[in-house]
């Protein structure tokens, strides 16, 4: 596929106007096409930026504007699973932004229209190309001994009191918004299932505005994570395990913060200071990138590359299901107060053995690299 890729952008509020647009307009050999929103003063900014752009107010009438070879999938939440279903159903590859379906009848089509059409299909969870997770990850791989347990906490200062993140039919509120990132982010970082989740809520069956999970992977460690909204911006991860812990911060970390037993709380913290120093290159490029976030435009570069190569990439639609099913999960448990087993739901990842959690942890063999992610090195972050 020497052309320029032919992108179509379903959906462009705060997250399409500010995100997705931007980088897709920015994006050697892709071309954005094609435009379809609900708000009509949006299309006509977008006008103004590209008057070659066809618009128009419903997903469903992008069909009819031309060819397009991807689209980008940023609706309403509750809109997600019909339109990439019927993307796929033409053989048009799909980069849906989380959660990709607010039911697992929903999660399940999409996943069923990926097999049958074999277009590329990858969920937003680009939180995961973000270097600083990637670091972690890496270094998680490394770590002495098993992992105990998992802290995570995700906050925003936005207020979801009205619009359609509010219910479940439409957004799915926090749970949705917030913690299905977090919860993807533990499969991915650990290479654990979920296995069950309880959760309580500051009020309403769709989870109100403050959530607090407790989730249990495949190995029995606990994972206890907390989603906000109307607070300050937060993202943080905690992995602890016999003597070691390793931190992460999305906003304010330029590298994971390793800290052993042995070493004091003052001298690991002078210690990540200095570590810090090197990776200050990465810092001037968070600030160049939309929201000072660079994985929107990894996670789009390695979709575009899958899509181009014409194969899978990952996270894809299995572990979109897994996240979407701890997510109802831990909705489930706000509503009835008990804790919920979730289904089994195993992607296919011969590349990532999950972790034993006894302290007989066998050697694990190399991990080959996936094709869709760089090498992994002992300092992945790189200027």
């Amino acid at each position: 596929m020497s052309a320029a890729l032919k992108v179509a952008l379903a959906g462009c509020g705060r997250l399409g106007a500010e995100v997705f647009s931007p980088l897709l307009r920015a994006s050697p050999g892709v071309a954005l096409v094609a435009v379809a929103d609900a708000d009509p003063t949006v299309l006509a900014k977008l006008r103004t930026l590209d008057p070659s752009l066809a618009c128009c107010d419903d997903w469903r009438n992008l069909f009819g504007l031309g060819h397009f070879d991807a689209a980008i999938i940023a609706l309403p939440s509750g809109q997600h699973a019909d339109a990439a279903v019927e993307c796929l159903a033409r053989g048009i590859a799909v980069y849906i932004e989380k959660p990709m379906a607010t039911t697992i009848a929903g999660g399940e089509a999409i996943a069923e229209a990926e097999r049958r059409s074999g277009a590329t299909a990858m969920v937003g969870f680009n939180y995961r190309a973000n270097p600083v997770y990637e670091a972690l990850r890496a270094q998680i791989e490394q770590a002495p001994g098993p992992i105990r347990l998992v802290r995570t906490v995700f906050t925003t200062p936005r207020h979801y009191s009205a619009g359609w993140r509010v219910s479940h039919a439409t957004g799915g509120g926090v749970l949705f918004d917030l913690a299905s990132h977090h919860f993807d982010l533990v499969r991915f970082l650990t290479g654990m299932e979920i296995r069950d989740a309880a959760a309580t809520s500051d009020g309403g069956r769709d989870g109100g505005e403050r959530v607090s999970a407790s989730l249990t992977l495949e190995s029995g460690v606990p994972v206890n994570t907390t989603v906000a909204t109307g607070t300050v911006d937060q993202d943080e991860i905690d992995v602890i395990g016999e003597g070691w812990s390793l931190v992460a911060n999305r906003y304010r970390s330029l590298a994971p913060e390793r800290r052993g037993a042995a070493v004091p709380g003052r001298v690991s913290s002078v210690m990540s200071t200095l570590a810090s120093v090197r990776h200050a290159p990465y810092a001037l490029r968070k600030l160049r990138e939309p929201w000072h976030e660079p994985s929107f435009r990894i996670a789009l570069g390695r979709f575009f590359a899958a899509v181009r190569e014409r194969r899978h990439v990952t996270p894809g639609p299995e572990d979109g299901l897994a996240s979407l099913a701890a997510v109802l999960a831990a909705r489930e448990s706000i509503v009835t107060g008990r804790r919920v087993a979730i289904a089994t739901i195993r992607p296919a990842r011969p590349d990532r053995p999950a972790r034993p959690a006894g302290p007989d942890r066998p050697d694990r063999p190399d991990r080959p690299e996936r094709p869709d992610e760089p090498a992994r090195h002992e300092q992945p972050i790189q200027p």
